[in-house]
């Protein structure tokens, strides 16, 4: 296997979404991974036949590539939101987007509102809507949740006289 992939012209891609397995292969991980596709039936179902937490995320890459990266983006996020790394910021609560495209701007207007930089711009923004289902004590699918990805492209830090890096 080790041989073929290396053989392979994607290697790089191949590697990269066996790194993304990976982060779906522990606890925080499969609660993402079945919060996913707890309104998919067909998905959930193959999800439930596989034998294990690296069978589950290898199934739903090969099945669903568009619901495997919102389970890697969840794993992310509540990763971020149990350690240090995590902020949050208000927005007006006037805005109930629905993950319709007019809801959706409107949302990423007060986003980009609350990250304006001092000299007055924003950068790149670009946020993504998708639903996750809860799940109880019991293991059971409960209500969807509404998750929002925000993707923001920080200023250039100078790091060596000389270099940047950005975010």
């Amino acid at each position: 296997m080790f041989n073929a992939i290396n053989a392979t012209d994607q290697h790089d891609a191949v590697v990269a979404n066996f790194e993304q397995v990976e982060h779906l292969c522990d606890s925080i991980g499969q609660k993402a991974l079945q919060s996913v596709v707890a309104a998919d039936a067909r998905v959930l179902s193959l999800l439930q036949g596989a034998e294990s937490d690296e069978a589950r995320s290898i199934t739903l890459l090969l099945t669903d590539a568009t619901l495997f990266e919102h389970a890697v983006v969840a794993a992310y996020a509540d990763r971020l939101r149990n350690g240090r790394s995590w902020s949050a910021f208000r927005i007006n609560g006037s805005t109930d987007p629905d993950s319709g495209p007019r809801d959706l701007k409107a949302l990423e207007a007060e986003i980009a509102a609350a990250l304006k930089r001092p000299d007055g711009t924003v950068g790149k923004l670009k946020v993504e809507s998708f639903e996750r289902g809860s799940f109880g004590g019991t293991g059971k699918a409960g209500s969807a949740n509404a998750h929002y990805a925000i993707y923001s492209e920080e200023m250039a830090v100078r790091t060596r006289p000389g270099t940047t890096e950005s975010g």
